[in-house]
């Protein structure tokens, strides 16, 4: 999303937009998901400070059970744009290792917030993505999912474990 600072007529207001952000998500699968952006703006002399709300759906697969699920996102962002005579780098770049200030020439209009959407998307993301928050996923040894079906799998007894099991037993017998 890129903002001309030129048609910012008043000293504050709001700029909406959208987005189109692209990664690859957890299951190693390319994503193109569509963010709708409002930025709020105050400008003081030559600065202007940005707030930026963020929100979009995640079409994905819920992590456990690999059902087709929807996952609102959101994030936000604030960020600082001051115009310059003296460029201490390259315009439109960030200077020093302040990523929430932008420093433009004096002569330039347009400024890229694609970076901070992208960011703030990213970040809002769930690291787990499930359907419900009690599924119970895919059972690993017949692949039956367990929301739905009951497990047909054998429990395998590993007799290395029988003394734990006797002395487990042994404590709920005593309570």
């Amino acid at each position: 999303m890129i903002v001309d600072l030129r048609r910012l007529e008043e000293v504050s207001g709001t700029v909406s937009g959208v987005q189109e952000i692209n990664f690859v998500d957890a299951f190693d699968d390319e994503v193109h998901v569509l963010c709708n952006v409002e930025l709020s703006y105050n400008q003081a002399g030559s600065s202007y400070y940005f707030h930026g709300d963020v929100q979009a759906s995640l079409s994905s697969r819920c992590h456990r059970c690999l059902d087709p699920v929807e996952q609102p996102v959101a994030g936000e962002f604030d960020v600082a744009v001051r115009k310059s005579t003296a460029m201490e780098r390259g315009s439109g770049e960030t200077v020093g290792n302040n990523a929430d200030f932008i420093t433009i020439a004096i002569n330039e209009h347009e400024v890229s917030f694609a970076d901070f959407i992208h960011e703030s998307f990213i970040v809002g993301v769930p690291m787990l993505i499930v359907c419900r928050e009690d599924c119970r996923g895919i059972c690993p040894g017949c692949g039956a999912k367990l929301n739905d079906e009951a497990c047909t799998c054998r429990e395998d007894v590993d007799p290395r474990w029988d003394a734990l099991r006797k002395l487990g037993r042994e404590e709920t017998e005593k309570e």
